[in-house]
């Protein structure tokens, strides 16, 4: 059973509970999404000396707007994110459930750090995407698009290109960073599992270090692999790390555009003064997920690999399926049909040739046979 298989069966058991956060999770963002317009109504009670009973009332929808979104984002977060320790524990049981069904010679295959990384680091990634990833992508979606639309609709179709004009130029540096931010994140991972399988060699052969006096060699070799968990990590966070500044400064321009051509529209009477407040605002509450989508594309790539990685342990084949499988064969032969035991087979004919073989051993790339033909 693959990791995609075993995420759908959790989402459907608790399908209630992420349908209840998603339904609250869009009334949150839609009335976020208002507290600017609400801030620019305020602003021009002010400046057009409305009666005080007016503004109290804008202060007042304003007050209750916020403790509304308070409380509502406290819901969500508690059915949504609150779900990501259950599916934590939810993908460990299958995982270990799944690993003492398996054969001996997985476990000669496969280092101790490899299975502690599985474990541990690909189980957490899988869940920062189920939490932080869905949400923000969720709330984001909704809430930037209702801004957009109340800013074409009710302030100006001019200001709100240059507020989004930034989102393509993003959108393209994304497209050519992921496929980098996976690749770089699985060696990263392989490099924290290379760690974990030293320390737990080092451990078990303590006696044997000890004995033939290795301990400075030992030391200089966890050194170098440490050297190389920190390379490793800093390769992709060079790659990741770029997103944000970039998203800043597309958008600080954005803004300084926006101070000088809103100023003018205020100043000619195009656009009140509430409005230039709630657009500034509306920026402010555009700029957020765009300026975090760095972060949520690594982290929905960090779960992409490990969900992969996942894979190569799920799709394992369990010691009873290989004794069926054995079973089958010897009960039906290769090609499907049964066999007739009462047949005797005095003498076998034939010859065996050996066509384009090419051998590594398990766990690693190093070809020590390669095109032999006899």
């Amino acid at each position: 059973m693959k990791t995609t298989q075993l995420l759908w069966e959790f989402i459907k058991q608790f399908k209630r509970r992420y349908i209840i956060g998603i339904i609250v999770l869009f009334v949150t963002s839609f009335i976020s999404s208002m507290i600017p317009k609400i801030m620019g109504y305020v602003t021009d009670s002010i400046n057009d000396r409305m009666p005080a009973s007016v503004t109290n009332k804008y202060l007042l929808i304003l007050v209750a707007a916020t403790v509304a979104v308070f409380v509502l984002r406290f819901t969500w977060r508690y059915f949504l994110v609150g779900n990501n320790r259950y599916l934590e524990c939810y993908l460990r049981e299958k995982l270990f459930a799944h690993m003492q069904t398996l054969p001996a010679f997985f476990y000669d295959n496969n280092k101790t750090g490899d299975l502690i990384a599985y474990a541990i680091n690909d189980i957490q990634a899988i869940r920062r995407v189920f939490g932080f990833g869905f949400t923000s992508i969720l709330d984001g979606l909704v809430v930037n698009t209702i801004s957009i639309i109340i800013m074409v609709r009710t302030i100006n179709p001019i200001l709100t290109l240059m507020a989004i004009a930034p989102a393509p130029l993003i959108v393209m540096i994304i497209y050519f960073l992921r496929k980098k931010i996976r690749e770089r994140f699985g060696a990263v991972q392989k490099a924290f599992a290379q760690i974990s399988g030293k320390v737990q060699e080092n451990i078990s052969g303590i006696r044997v270090i000890k004995a033939f006096a290795q301990e400075e060699e030992e030391v200089q070799d966890f050194l170098r692999y440490n050297q190389a968990r920190v390379d490793t990590q800093m390769s992709l966070t060079r790659v990741s790390a770029v997103l944000g500044p970039v998203t800043q400064l597309t958008f600080g321009i954005s803004t300084v555009l926006f101070i000088i051509y809103g100023s003018g529209l205020v100043a000619r009477g195009v656009i009140s003064l509430g409005d230039y407040v709630a657009f500034s605002s509306y920026i402010m509450v555009i700029m957020g997920p765009i300026v975090s989508i760095g972060r949520i594309i690594e982290v929905w790539q960090r779960g992409l690999a490990s969900i992969q990685r996942l894979d190569r342990i799920f799709c394992e084949r369990s010691e009873r399926d290989a004794e069926n499988a054995l079973a089958a064969v010897s009960l039906f032969g290769l090609n499907g049909e049964a066999r007739d035991d009462s047949t005797e087979i005095e003498r076998l004919k034939g010859d065996i040739v050996i066509k384009d073989l090419t051998f590594a051993y398990p766990g690693t790339d190093k070809k020590v046979l390669q095109d032999i033909n006899l």
